[in-house]
């Protein structure tokens, strides 16, 4: 759901990338499959007692450096890991196989954003070369550069619903505005921008395609009808946005601040439905990931002392800490069936959870 921070990616030097051997750690208590993707229920999974008892199952080691950026197909058979060591791997998820390798770039990859029809792959890399790719996932082959340019950061990507438009996040660096810009990933020409004053921390489209969220680093989450270019509502935090995610029916948005707090909203009217977590301990937040239900909420925190976290998004308590990962988490994302929890680490190390 995030990738690292800005500030991480200007702050990091670029590392040359060294050849490392592929490691699949398997627990044995989980030696069995990750399920099929399949239509359970979203709401039994999001709050009940599987959570408590959710599992280490897998552990993926290729990546020499962070993993900043990860992707699921909407079928949840595949899985997308980009580093910091400038590589891009297809993983097969349900055993861990790593199925092929698509780029061995300069950059750190900042980004990832995958088509509903698991056929298009959206890359961004920064900062020295700031660059966005389109990948042919079928094939592996790169079907065009988007965006490629010095000094730009790419901080966030996205696809929308129907798979036809792909929006970028960028910004150069060491300033302060940024701009969101619009693909048509057919021909692979700009279709319009919106421009911001404040750095974008988060970009997500509505399930339904008509809503573009944009999260700033000025703690304000602004909703638009991007094909009109029309602001239809700004919603506030008191600090920078981390992360912004829409529930699968469309009809809230949740949003996870550093300001200690996650609000739940009415995308439709702007207006506050809830904050169910104030003032908890959600500081140095490195990466969050919303259940498709919107009633659970995974937190990394970063520091000394990293922490994974498992909310209740209705009563706002803890559901559960999670253990087995060996450094700071900087990715998240649940499977579309919501029963898998997959983080990317700074070592380099992929860690896969599932609900028992």
């Amino acid at each position: 759901m995030t990738s690292p921070s800005i500030c991480y990616q200007l702050i990091t030097a670029l590392a040359v990338m060294t050849s490392v051997g592929v490691t699949v750690i398997n627990i044995p208590q989980s030696a069995s499959a990750l399920p099929n993707t399949n239509h359970h229920s979203l709401t039994s999974l999001a709050a009940d007692n599987s959570w408590q008892n959710m599992q280490l199952v897998r552990t993926l080691q290729v990546h020499s450096q962070a993993v900043g950026a990860i992707a699921i197909s909407l079928d949840g058979q595949t899985l997308i890991s980009g580093s910091d060591d400038g590589t891009l791997n297809v993983w097969e998820l349900n055993t861990g196989k790593l199925v092929n390798t698509l780029t061995r770039d300069v950059g750190m990859i900042s980004s990832l954003a995958i088509s509903p029809n698991g056929e298009t792959l959206l890359s961004g890399s920064s900062p020295s070369l700031g660059s966005i790719k389109q990948w042919n996932l079928r094939t592996g082959k790169l079907v065009r550069t988007l965006h490629q340019e010095e000094d730009w950061v790419v901080s966030n990507l996205a696809i929308s619903p129907d798979g036809k438009t792909g929006a970028s996040a960028t910004q150069k660096m060491f300033q302060f505005n940024s701009e969101t810009t619009f693909w048509d990933l057919q021909t692979g020409k700009v279709i319009g921008k919106l421009e911001n004053p404040t750095p974008t921390t988060s970009l997500v489209f509505s399930p339904n395609g008509e809503i573009l969220a944009l999260g700033g680093d000025d703690g304000t989450i602004k909703l638009w009808d991007w094909r009109k270019s029309e602001l239809l509502h700004t919603l506030e935090h008191s600090k920078a946005i981390k992360a912004i995610a829409f529930s699968r029916d469309g009809q809230t948005l949740v949003s996870e601040s550093l300001d200690e707090t996650v609000k739940v909203w009415n995308p439709q009217t702007g207006t506050l439905i809830s904050t169910p977590i104030e003032n908890s301990d959600l500081t140095f937040i490195n990466a969050v990931a919303l259940h498709p239900s919107g009633q659970v909420l995974a937190s990394a925190s970063g520091g000394e002392n990293s922490h994974l976290r498992l909310w209740n998004l209705q009563t706002g308590s803890k559901l559960n800490t999670l253990t087995g990962f060996s450094s700071p988490i900087f990715s998240l994302a649940f499977s579309p069936n919501g029963q898998t929890l997959i983080s990317g680490n700074q070592d380099g190390t992929i860690t896969i959870w599932q609900s028992r």
